[in-house]
């Protein structure tokens, strides 16, 4: 297989990965349009893209080695041939298709790290609400009297939910918006 049958080979398959990438690029976004509420859906269809794109990568690289190989066996038979200016090309198109991908995989793995961390977010809102829920429904006689559950003047929560509350703010960094809070236990409440 001669130098130039071999470049047009990996030129051909790198086509054919750059298309192929492409339709099924589209088909994962379109899918993760569909499940747009859907954080477990989201974060799995992202964790395929990045393998498809690491498997990208490497197909990309085999290429590249089979290219220096078929390059390497020319070489040796022409030791006289000078490089010409394809060879500053290739390079630099190898290093930008790299480049792309390795951009390509970051950006994925920061949507996954996003939703993680919105998940997370959800999850403590969720426990601290099903805590207070479950501390009201009881009617605090658990903690001892009616004294837990008296409401301040202030607003809604006692005195000792909105200790707990700053408490839990402090902890975990995240704000909670007691308006809101107040409104879903409210809600709540009156299913």
């Amino acid at each position: 297989m001669s130098e130039e049958e071999t470049k047009k080979a990996v030129e051909e398959s790198e086509n054919a990965a750059t298309q192929e990438k492409a339709v099924k690029d589209e088909e994962a976004r379109v899918a993760a349009l569909e499940a747009e509420n859907d954080l477990l859906a989201k974060y799995e269809a992202l964790q395929k893209e990045n393998e498809k794109i690491a498997a990208d990568r490497d197909n990309y690289r085999k290429g590249l080695l089979s290219l220096k190989k078929a390059k390497k066996n020319t070489d040796e038979e022409d030791q006289d041939d000078e490089e010409p200016n394809t060879d500053i090309e290739a390079l630099i198109d190898r290093k930008v298709t790299e480049k792309l991908l390795n951009t390509e995989e970051y950006r994925i793995k920061k949507e996954q790290e996003l939703i993680t961390q919105k998940a997370l977010k959800e999850n403590k809102e969720l426990k601290l609400a099903l805590k207070t829920k479950s501390s009201v429904a009881s009617g605090g006689a658990a903690s001892g009297g009616n004294q837990d559950v008296a409401k301040s003047d202030k607003g809604y929560f006692s005195e000792a939910q909105l200790a707990d509350i700053h408490e839990r703010e402090r902890k975990t960094g995240i704000k909670i918006d007691l308006k809101k809070l107040e409104e879903n236990m409210r809600r709540v409440a009156s299913k």
